[in-house]
């Protein structure tokens, strides 16, 4: 009778660990310039991003996800680096390279930046990682938005895939930009 008891207040107890170790997590830092701030409208070329990882296509990948929650979220007018278009581009274009480019199309400011874990975390399940440092950089090579960022899914009660991983991760940057923004009166 007492084994049973126990067994009974166990299952529910194991089931809010695993519940409470299923939502994931993230982390964020950034840096916002105050003189001069990155301001609405102005053209950004995004970049393949440096791909530090293992996962072929990262860099691609991620410069893509960022480029889309750019579109998104509507803050600048943004141009995608044909380099974005083609498969097996490695993204390793350091940061002044890439302020060229820019100053070449005729952007305001460059997004660039360097995919630093792209995979899965084996364990009792597969859990989704991504981790991203970025640079918005003016073409005059000012960086006006630094941000570095991690994010890892959902990996016990349910499913979660890397790409979702990933455009949270985006979603949740460009949110905290947009805010920073709006609260600099930009």
């Amino acid at each position: 009778m007492v084994t049973r008891s126990y067994v009974h207040l166990m299952v529910p107890v194991l089931l809010l660990l695993l519940a409470g170790c299923s939502t994931g997590f993230h982390l964020e830092r950034g840096f916002v310039n105050s003189s001069p701030a990155p301001q609405r409208g102005m053209s950004v070329l995004v970049v393949p991003f440096h791909n530090l990882t293992t996962h072929p296509g990262a860099g691609v990948a991620m410069g893509r996800i960022m480029a889309a929650e750019l579109y998104q979220q509507g803050l600048f007018t943004v141009q995608e680096s044909p380099s974005l278009e083609q498969e097996g581009v490695s993204g390793d274009d350091p940061g002044s390279d890439a302020v060229v480019q820019a100053r070449v199309v005729g952007a305001d400011a460059v997004l660039s930046g360097s995919v630093t874990e792209y995979g899965y975390r084996q364990g009792f399940r597969k859990q989704p990682v991504v981790g991203i440092s970025l640079r918005l950089i003016r073409t005059d090579g000012t960086v006006l938005w630094a941000a570095s960022a991690s994010e890892a899914g959902n990996a016990y009660l349910g499913r979660d895939s890397l790409t979702g991983a990933a455009q949270r991760m985006a979603m949740r940057l460009v949110d905290s930009l947009a805010l920073t923004m709006k609260e600099d009166g930009s």
